[in-house]
């Protein structure tokens, strides 16, 4: 007796999703919700699409390929640093004038 198609694909896509829920996102990938960003960090949900970052960092306190930038409203978060503007994703930008070193930043 074979299982129904439908069946397949919906043990298929419970799997995929299982899958994913393992995986993490680094600073400054989409996220919707804290669980979806590595421990310690945050969703930041006004930025667009979602922003796993750090908030209140301080200098050497980011992670790997982040860096902690203070903002003119003096909140500090960590941020995923670029070398160009093919580094960040669609919608963010690379700044190279608020941080010790640059870091995508959300196009106004």
């Amino acid at each position: 007796m074979s299982v129904p198609l439908s069946l397949n694909a919906f043990q298929a896509l419970l799997l995929t999703s299982l899958l994913l829920l393992g995986c993490k996102g680094d600073i400054g990938d989409e996220c919707v919700a804290d669980a979806q960003c590595q421990a310690g960090q945050t969703c930041d949900l006004i930025s667009d699409g979602g922003y796993c970052t750090r908030p209140d960092c301080r200098e050497d306190e980011c992670p790997e390929s982040s860096v902690c930038v203070t903002f003119e409203n003096n909140d500090k978060y960590c941020m995923a640093v670029c070398g160009s503007n093919d580094d960040c994703r669609e919608g963010y930008q690379c700044d190279q004038e608020l941080a010790a070193e640059s870091f995508c930043r959300q196009v106004d």
